[in-house]
């Protein structure tokens, strides 16, 4: 998201690099499930024992429900009132992360 609106990010460009030097590129960001897991491995917890809280209904929540990490939509950013169709259960959405506290209570 930008201020004029949403935008082309740097996975747009790397489609036509491949594509131009005939290669495939390794994913090492979000969504690949690597990222997430390489994450609760640095604070030495399992991916279940996590909660991801994110504005990226695929990027963040769905993507970090599919390594076992809990997960909440926050309604901030990217996020479009569309993007609550995609959502998986059991994860929620929340209109800021400062309503995370009760959630989890």
């Amino acid at each position: 998201m930008t201020s004029e609106g949403l935008a082309l990010d740097v996975g747009t460009f790397i489609a036509g690099l491949e594509a131009a030097a005939g290669v495939q590129a390794a994913v090492a960001g979000k969504p690949a499930p690597d990222s997430h897991l390489s994450a609760a491995e640095s604070i030495g917890l399992p991916a279940d024992a996590l909660l991801m809280a994110g504005d990226d209904v695929q990027s963040d929540v769905n993507a970090s429900q599919g390594v076992g990490m809990c997960a909440v939509l926050v309604k901030t950013g990217k996020f479009r009132a569309s993007d609550l169709e995609l959502l998986e259960p059991p994860a929620e959405a929340i209109d800021s992360i400062a309503d995370l506290p009760s959630l989890l209570s």
